[in-house]
C-alpha cells in the first residue's frame, strides 16, 4: 500500500508493458478492499497493458466517500483521489488530465458523482451495482441530484462521457447495505437492477433533452447477484470493463442519443 502527497493510500497494478496511456481507477465498496479488487482485475488489466489504480477509502475518517466527502471536509475524499491519480499517472508518464473511472457497489456511488461533478477528469465511467444514483438535474439537491455540486456545463460535459452500466440479472434483494426510502423506492426502483434501469433510461432521457449525442450502455449480467465475485466469474464483469475502456470509450458518438441494453 502506498501514499503520494494526498495521503490516501492505494494500492497499484503496473503490467509490465503499459500500452494504455490512460490511467484506470477501480473504486472498492464498503465492503471490500484495493486488494479483492487487483485480485479479480488485475489480470486482465496485465493483459491488455492497463495500470489499474485501486484508492483505499476505508477507514473512519474517510466513512461516507460514497458522497465524495471525508471527514468535515465536503469534498475530501475527491479531492484526495484526483491529486492521487495525477501524482501517479505523472510518475508513470501516462495522461494525468483525464482518466478511467470504475466502481463495483459502494465504489460505484463514489465514481458516478465523482464524474458528475468533475467530467473534466474522466474519459470513461464503468459502474458496477451501485446502490442508488445521484440524478441529472441542478434542481435536486445533492446527493439526491446536482444541485449546489455542479453547474450546467459540467452536466452537459457529464452526459457526453461513454458510461457503461452494470448489474447483476439476479440483484434484486434488499440487504442492509442498500438505501432504502417510499421516496427513493418509488423514483428509482426497490432494488439495483430496478435502479441501473432506471438511472441508464434517465440519462438518455435528459441528454436528449439537451441535445446531446449519449454514450450510455446498460449490461445486465446473467445469473449474478450483487457478490462482486458473481459478477466477475458469472457476469464477466472484468471483460465489460476492460472493453468499456479499450472499445467503447474510443467510439465517436453516434447520431443519436441511444440505450443499448446487452444481457450475457
Amino acid at each position: 500500500m502506498s501514499k503520494p502527497p494526498s495521503g490516501l493510500g492505494y494500492q497499484l497494478a503496473v503490467p509490465p508493458q503499459i500500452r494504455h496511456r490512460h490511467l484506470l481507477v477501480l473504486v472498492h465498496g464498503i465492503s471490500s478492499r484495493p486488494a479483492t479488487l487487483l485480485k479479480h482485475f488485475g489480470k486482465i488489466a496485465r493483459r491488455n497493458g492497463i495500470v489499474l489504480l485501486a484508492p483505499d477509502f476505508s477507514g473512519e475518517a474517510l466513512r461516507g466517500y460514497q458522497r465524495l466527502g471525508a471527514g468535515t471536509r465536503r469534498d475530501g475524499a475527491a479531492e484526495m483521489l484526483t491529486q492521487t491519480a495525477r501524482h501517479t499517472a505523472r510518475s508513470l508518464g501516462l495522461d494525468a488530465e483525464r482518466f478511467d473511472l470504475a466502481g463495483y457497489s459502494g465504489g460505484a456511488q463514489f465514481a458516478h458523482r465523482y464524474a458528475m461533478t468533475r467530467p473534466g477528469s474522466v474519459r470513461s465511467l464503468t459502474l458496477g451495482a451501485a446502490g442508488w444514483y445521484s440524478e441529472a438535474s441542478l434542481d435536486l439537491p445533492f446527493p439526491q441530484g446536482l444541485g449546489g455540486r455542479a453547474g450546467a456545463e459540467a452536466l452537459r460535459a457529464f452526459l457526453a462521457l461513454p458510461i457503461h452500466l452494470a448489474v447483476g440479472s439476479d440483484d434484486r434483494q434488499s440487504d442492509a447495505s442498500l438505501r432504502r426510502s417510499p421516496e427513493l423506492d418509488a423514483r428509482q426502483g426497490c432494488n439495483r437492477l430496478e435502479r441501473a434501469r432506471f438511472w441508464a433510461d434517465h440519462l438518455c432521457r435528459t441528454a436528449a433533452e439537451q441535445g446531446i449525442e449519449a454514450r450510455i450502455r446498460l449490461s445486465e449480467m446473467p445469473s449474478a447477484g450483487h457478490s462482486l465475485a458473481e459478477a466477475v466469474a458469472l457476469g464477466r464483469f472484468d471483460r465489460l470493463l476492460a472493453e468499456t475502456v479499450l472499445h467503447f470509450a474510443a467510439e465517436p458518438a453516434g447520431p443519436a442519443p441511444v440505450l443499448h441494453r446487452v444481457a450475457g
